[in-house]
């Protein structure tokens, strides 16, 4: 970190992705939390702290959720201790959090791969950098460049390298998200990449859950919620085609890279459709918003 965002007012992003093939890729989500350096670095000091204290060499929390490894050896009272004391850090030290849940079945029959993103996971990265560019200034006063880390190893890194270099080759692109770097990191070695996992589990486990009819959130998904600013997405058929509906009345043609620039520099451009006497953000970002009511 030191080498790409060593300067006190660099605003750290921290990117992750998590699908579960158990529901047959049903749901993608992206999602993380933006802090400033000295906030990471207070972050990853007290989050060593806590494994360290229970016995772990990293946090997961679907292996948490289950006692599987490395959590083996801690009772289930134990496992919702480190759990809970993992949030509090959270709320302790991120500026703000977003997450995004992708319905893949519907991007496929809606989106196709000639779209203008080519998979889920670029439309959950899009959505997420003009979240967390639409957002900075709200919560980090003076805020410097951004850098951007991403879980490594992700099934679309190669995508997501590419989409992020094709975006900041782009002058005006790069300029409106104050763009500094981005790098991939191993989950396991980078601890505040493991609050990334945190959420990201909750918010795709919820996901599901409405999917299924289950409308109640998990307790500890409204704890996570109350710790920290947080603004959301729930991406689904009927949002995907509302966009491609607007998208086309604007264009006339199939997507382009140029729509997708236009996007990205202005989420409040009217190519996305709005809410009937709405003024202010688009339909595809009105949901990113704090917490749960």
């Amino acid at each position: 970190m030191d080498a790409v965002a060593g300067d006190p007012g660099d605003v750290i992003v921290l990117i992750k992705s998590f699908s579960d093939e158990s529901y047959d890729n049903e749901v993608l989500c992206v999602a993380g939390y933006t802090m400033t350096s000295p906030q990471v670095r207070a972050l990853d000091a007290d989050w060593g702290r806590m494994l360290a204290r229970y016995r772990l060499p990293y946090f997961r929390m679907s292996a948490c959720n289950s006692r599987e490894d490395p959590f083996k050896h801690l009772s289930e009272q134990e496992c919702i201790d480190v759990a809970t004391e993992a949030i509090a850090l959270i709320g302790k030290y991120v500026a703000f959090g977003y997450a995004v849940t992708i319905d893949q079945k519907a991007f496929r029959k809606v989106i196709t791969s000639r779209g203008v993103v080519r998979t889920p996971y670029e439309m959950a990265l899009w959505l997420t950098l003009t979240g967390v560019t639409l957002k900075k200034a709200a919560h980090i006063a003076n805020a410097g460049k951004t850098a951007f880390f991403f879980e490594a190893g992700f099934q679309h890194q190669g995508q997501a390298n590419q989409m992020m270099d094709r975006i900041f080759n782009a002058p005006a692109i790069r300029a409106h998200h104050n763009y500094k770097s981005h790098s991939f990191v191993d989950k396991v070695e980078s601890r505040p990449t493991q609050a990334a996992d945190l959420l990201s589990w909750q918010w795709y486990k919820n996901a599901v859950r409405v999917r299924h009819g289950r409308m109640r959130p998990r307790g500890d998904l409204l704890a996570l919620f109350r710790s920290a600013p947080h603004y959301l997405i729930d991406v689904t058929e009927d949002r995907l085609q509302r966009l491609v509906q607007r998208l086309n009345e604007m264009s006339g043609t199939d997507f382009g890279n140029e729509l997708a620039g236009m996007a990205l520099r202005d989420p409040d451009h009217p190519m996305f459709p709005k809410r009937k006497g709405q003024t202010g953000n688009a339909e595809a970002l009105e949901t990113f918003r704090r917490g749960l009511k």
